[in-house]
């Protein structure tokens, strides 16, 4: 019997690699490595690749357990036994196990699919095609495709030649985009941490999707040739592969983590990029976020959604979620292979592979397991589908005031690239002109983001000042509460308020809290602090009460968090203030094009896009 993921053995197997070597005997170990053996082989995994990576972790473990705990020990005569074979009956067991494992190793590596020396030399010729595809740089009309997917995403009616994009460039250009800007920030800061963690799953993406790619290119080559029952071995092999990765990184995900994998369909007349990500919760289950910004969206909406856009009409829908799925369901039935196999095996037509991509959700709708999330997503305007579901999924990783400054520092360095190519003088007339629409699309994409940050600036500093009257007004109630007047602290002085501040966040005062309220401090950007406050009463004679011990103790936390909150309030308004003057500065426009870029963002904003044609001076 064959299955996707061998839950029971590869969590064994885990437990068998993280015990200590030292806790083996020669008996013990070879009696749990073979018992592992015995059970995986009832249930053995499609994948060959799968099949591989288990034997040869237990023949590394045992290799180990040998060569540290016994062959380093041997006295020199002891050696030479052992090299001519006289060995104890424990250690030959466990030695001819080993030689079994290896044999199956390559047995199972003789079964899987390669290429002879003339088709590793054909795909030589392939893979330099690919490295052609992905490098835009080396094609002009590549590069402004590329260039294209930066700058008009809200723009209707753009040309043919600019639509379509491979999704591994997408996915490559925004990981590199990601780690240039992650640079500029703090270092081990709290968003500069969320941003590694993100490009690490964006590259994750960029990986499949060059490997989708490379195989395309290959079962290309193999139907040139006649070999039809070679590309039916190379797609299921992939597939098992992709399938089985895929349920291992699920499996060892903890709690609260993610995984992101590129999703859609690919057919012999085109094909659609959307994404989904895998979220691990308690008791190894995990709920699946499905993106899709453009081909198919309504095909999957909700009665409530359907309703709203035959009234309406929508230029966005919520992104979909199923229900809790159990890591055993996952691992024995079809749905991963269902989800990962209409982007490896192209479909005849578009509708087919569409109907194959829709095909599972539409199952999880029909048993009411694929709900609305909260977060909307809005719908592509050109066909930029990997950069439309990559965006829409990072705006739902981070807060705005995160993904607006990355925003303006993408589109600066897309016009920085429309610019130098600009001054190139191979351009035709048809390339100079796309490059004008383009840069204009960028100002236009910077006005409104300047709006959003000046809106976010003034929210800032609207937080900054409720939380200094917060902390006033906690210092004060726990001073009335111990009867002690507080030490005197000009909140007006920035830099008294700044030492203040970093006085109250330092680490080892902290060691004073619970792991529940360091886990608090840790996220006080996320808090709303209610500070507790002593009221005065009649029975009192309308005095204040006193405040109980764990009602100061709040207020203790209170004033930390409020003091985080403070430090990371200042930040923002400081790295608000230097966008804005850095756009200002930047800006190249003139008074005429400065109140043209003004009238196109007016007709934006009113009619939800610009068309491609009014993209001019």
């Amino acid at each position: 019997m064959s299955v996707q993921y061998n839950l029971v053995s590869r969590r064994n197997l885990k437990n068998f690699m993280q015990k200590p070597i030292e806790s083996y005997t020669l008996q013990s170990l070879y009696d749990e490595a073979r018992a592992l053996h015995m059970d995986y082989k009832k249930n053995k995994e499609k994948s060959l690749v799968a099949q591989v990576d288990f034997l040869k972790s237990i023949l590394d473990k045992n290799n180990n357990f040998y060569d540290t705990q016994i062959y380093s020990k041997k006295g020199w005569w002891q050696k030479v036994l052992y090299f001519f074979g006289w060995l104890p009956k424990e250690e030959s067991r466990l030695l001819s196990f080993n030689k079994s494992l290896k044999k199956q190793i390559q047995s199972l590596e003789k079964r899987k699919f390669s290429f002879d020396f003339l088709d590793n030399w054909a795909l030589s010729i392939v893979d330099e095609k690919i490295d052609s595809l992905v490098d835009s740089e080396k094609d002009i009309d590549r590069l402004l495709s590329n260039l294209s997917h930066r700058s008009l995403l809200s723009v209707t009616d753009v040309p043919d030649y600019l639509e379509g994009n491979a999704s591994v460039t997408a996915y490559r250009d925004y990981v590199s985009d990601l780690q240039d800007y992650i640079r500029t920030l703090p270092e081990q800061s709290e968003i500069q941490l969320r941003l590694k963690r993100i490009a690490g799953q964006l590259k994750s993406c960029e990986e499949q999707e060059g490997r989708v790619l490379r195989h395309r290119t290959q079962t290309e080559y193999l139907i040139k040739t006649g070999r039809h029952q070679d590309v039916q071995t190379l797609n299921e092999q992939l597939l098992d592969e992709m399938t089985f990765e895929a349920i291992k990184k699920i499996d060892n995900l903890c709690p609260g983590e993610s995984a992101l994998f590129s999703h859609g369909f690919s057919s012999t007349q085109g094909g659609h990029a959307t994404l989904f990500e895998v979220e691990k919760l308690e008791k190894d289950s995990s709920v699946f976020l499905f993106i899709n910004t453009g081909y198919g969206v309504q095909k999957n909406y909700s009665w409530l959604t359907s309703i709203v856009d035959n009234v309406f009409g929508l230029d966005k829908s919520p992104a979909k979620k199923t229900s809790p799925i159990d890591i055993i369901e996952l691992a024995t039935d079809s749905l991963m292979p269902e989800l990962l196999a209409p982007r490896i095996l192209s479909a005849p037509d578009v509708t087919t592979g569409l109907q194959n991509m829709l095909q599972p959700l539409s199952e999880l709708q029909r048993q009411g397991r694929l709900l609305d999330d909260d977060h909307q997503i809005r719908h592509q305007k050109m066909g930029s589908c990997s950069q439309s579901c990559i965006d829409a999924w990072f705006e739902r990783q981070c807060k705005e005031a995160e993904t607006i400054p990355f925003q303006i520092f993408r589109l600066k360095k897309t016009l920085s690239k429309i610019d130098l190519l600009l001054r190139n003088n191979t351009l035709n007339l048809r390339q100079r002109e796309a490059c004008r629409h383009m840069r204009v699309a960028v100002y236009i994409e910077l006005n409104n983001l300047q709006a959003r940050v000046s809106d976010l600036n003034e929210r800032t500093h609207n937080k900054l000042s409720n939380s200094l009257i917060d902390l006033k007004r906690v210092r004060e109630e726990n001073s009335e509460a111990k009867d002690k007047t507080a030490k005197p602290v000009n909140f007006e002085d920035p830099d008294e308020l700044d030492r203040y501040c970093k006085i109250k966040t330092a680490q080892h005062l902290n060691s004073k809290f619970s792991s529940q309220e360091q886990l608090r401090i840790q996220n006080a950007s996320r808090e709303t602090v209610s500070v507790k406050t002593a009221s005065r009463t009649f029975l009192l004679f309308g005095k204040k009460r006193k405040l109980s011990d764990e009602e100061i103790q709040e207020n203790k936390l209170n004033k930390v968090l409020l003091a985080k909150q403070i430090m990371h309030a200042s930040e923002l308004t400081n790295r608000y203030s230097f966008i804005q003057q850095s756009l200002l500065q930047q800006s190249g426009l003139n008074e005429e094009e400065t109140k043209r870029i003004d009238q196109l963002v007016a007709y934006q904003r009113e009619k939800g896009s610009v068309p491609y044609h009014s993209l001019v001076f």
